[in-house]
Formats: C-alpha cells, sequence, structure tokens
C-alpha cells in the first residue's frame, strides 16, 4: 500500500512529522520594527522603480506605519491606487524580508492633493515673499519700493 502511494520505508523517515513542523514554525520570528527602520530600507525599493517617472514618485511619498504592522501607502487618484496594487505582494514580500516580519501587510489610502497654484497679483507675491524672508520688508521701505507706481 505504501509503494503505491509512492511513499517507501526510507522516504517515511525524511518527511517532518507534527512536532518538527512545530518547530519550524517557532523558528519564525516576527520582530517588531519603527517607522525610522521602514523608512530607512524604503528608498531600497523604490529604487528599482527610477525608470518609471510615475510609479517612482508615487512611491516618493514616504509611508505610514499603523497598528498591527500595517503600512499604508498614500495615493492621490485611482490610477496611482491600481499601480500599487498590482505591485503589492513584491512590495509585502519585500518588507517582510527587511524587516524580518511575516505579519507586515500594506493598505492603499486615497488622499487629496492639496495644490496651492493659485494665481497671485504683483503685490500678494510679495506679501508672500516678506513673510518667508523679513529682510525684502526692510529693502522695500529702505530704497522705497513700490509696483503700483
Amino acid at each position: 500500500m505504501q509503494a503505491l502511494s509512492g511513499i517507501n520505508q526510507q522516504d517515511k523517515s525524511t518527511l517532518p512529522n507534527a512536532e518538527e513542523k512545530k518547530d519550524v514554525e517557532k523558528q519564525v520570528v516576527n520582530q517588531d520594527f519603527t517607522i525610522d527602520q521602514l523608512l530607512e530600507i524604503w528608498p531600497k525599493f523604490i529604487a528599482k522603480y527610477k525608470d518609471q517617472i510615475h510609479l517612482y514618485n508615487t512611491l516618493k511619498s514616504d509611508p505610514k506605519l499603523s497598528g498591527d504592522y500595517r503600512v499604508i501607502i498614500q495615493v492621490e487618484n485611482s490610477v496611482q491606487q491600481d499601480q500599487i496594487r498590482l505591485l503589492k505582494p513584491e512590495i509585502i514580500g519585500f518588507l517582510q524580508r527587511h524587516l524580518n516580519n511575516s505579519l507586515i501587510d500594506v493598505d492603499i489610502k486615497m488622499i487629496e492633493a492639496v495644490y496651492d497654484n493659485k494665481l497671485l497679483t504683483d503685490d500678494q507675491k510679495l506679501i508672500n515673499m516678506m513673510k518667508k524672508n523679513l529682510s525684502l520688508q526692510k529693502m522695500k521701505n529702505m530704497f522705497n519700493l513700490d509696483f503700483n507706481s
């Protein structure tokens, strides 16, 4: 009967029994990791995608870390979401190997993009620049500069 099932006496001894399987499972250690450790290895992963500009730019934003070893990747639109969804198994595998934790999972979160590309008048531009650099206010006053005249 054993010969028909493909197991001979020698093969039986090499098969792991239940106790050996438990020992192997115990050897898998799920190490805790910090956001700093995640951010340290993240550039190594995204470096593979430098030739794919849009994907690279999507991955360039730093991932977030939440409880239960969940890594959150933020995207701004559905195209980016689809790209990351296709890469998700590769991302999970990379993170699990480099952070020594098989419990890591990746979530994709859609965020609203904020753009400050509004048109400004010359006065508004000057006011914004003076907020960033107080020396401009002094120069404007010292040289009596004005856009309206």
